[in-house]
């Protein structure tokens, strides 16, 4: 019988944050075995992950539990990979450092019927952020949580309203037999914090007509890893998110004036605008508006990084 629901879990290399996230789903409230399937993505995990999987599938997993595996190296493309074994009429996707809550599973259904989405998703929190330091405060408002509000926002595929997360996000089949899934070019591989392919495939559904709604009913809950307590991730997630914005920019910059294959203006704007601005922000004796400046640095560094990667990799000298 087909499932009326896939959950697609994506992971590397995180065998017990997965064994948590199966739990969470296996805790799921009022849904029947055949509603839902659930696929776990091995991109090339070296752990213990497979295991895990056999673990949890013999200790009574109340739905179907697929292993599949993803040898292309890549947050998109184990995704992908997740999409094309799915035969669910809708889709969702978590990440393996996630719970879901209790009511996740049968809300999905409630909402694309409600609202008419070919998009949906909703909620997520940090379950683990106590006692942070001032400085991570507000980094962790925007990164890795999103809460628009306890009523449900259409979004229309309008970053200004805000755009839907990754690790809480799910499409119809349709959408995505018609779109496509996502670009492959952008999205976490390895070590790398590159991202971006949410925000593109968003554009993409909005583009195609298709409507994306943000509903409070749908809640997961993210882990606060050890390594996000500390600056130097932060300041690699700007870098890295810097040139993911290049990638999805670069269309803008086809006949621009180049400097060592570098925009002319986004140089113009590292040295007139951002270091200006961390500047400033040190007569404020502000900890975390001073950080939040120096991120902006270095996701100014990252764009440029990444237009002279492009550029040179073109031919350009």
């Amino acid at each position: 019988m087909t499932p009326e629901a896939t959950l697609v879990i994506t992971t590397y290399n995180r065998a017990e944050l997965l064994r948590e996230a199966l739990h969470s789903v296996a805790a799921s409230q009022g849904i029947a075995r055949d509603f839902l399937e659930v696929v776990v993505v091995d991109n090339n995990c070296v752990d213990h992950t497979a295991q895990v999987i056999v673990e949890v599938r013999d200790g009574g997993f109340p739905f179907e539990l697929i292993h599949e595996k993803e040898p292309n190296q890549g947050l998109s493309h184990a995704r992908n990979r997740g999409i094309a074994r799915a035969r669910g009429k809708f889709i969702a996707f978590m990440d393996d450092d996630q719970l879901v809550d209790a009511g996740y599973i049968s809300n999905l259904s409630a909402v694309f019927r409600e609202s008419g989405a070919a998009c949906a998703g909703g909620k997520i929190k940090y379950y683990n952020a106590e006692n942070i330091p001032p400085w991570l405060e507000p980094l962790i408002a925007d990164v890795g949580q999103i809460d628009l509000g306890d009523e449900p926002v259409d979004l229309g595929g309008s970053i200004e309203l805000g755009y839907l997360k990754g690790g809480n996000i799910a499409f119809t089949r349709d959408i995505l037999d018609r779109i496509g899934g996502f670009n492959t070019d952008l999205g976490r591989s390895g070590d790398s914090l590159l991202g971006g392919e949410e925000v593109d495939i968003q554009g993409r559904v909005a583009a195609a007509g298709g409507r994306i709604v943000y509903d409070p009913r749908l809640i997961q809950y993210h882990l606060l890893r050890p390594e996000r307590w500390h600056k130097r991730y932060w300041r690699k997630h700007a870098f890295d998110w810097g040139r993911s914005e290049y990638e999805m920019e670069k269309a803008n910059w086809a006949q621009a004036n180049r400097f060592m294959g570098v925009p002319r203006t986004v140089l113009l704007y590292l040295f007139t605008g951002s270091l200006r601005r961390y500047v400033a922000a040190w007569f404020t004796f502000d900890g975390a508006r001073i950080f939040n400046h120096e991120r902006a640095i270095w996701r100014r560094l990252g764009y440029i990084a990444e237009a002279r990667r492009q550029y040179r990799q073109g031919g350009g000298r």
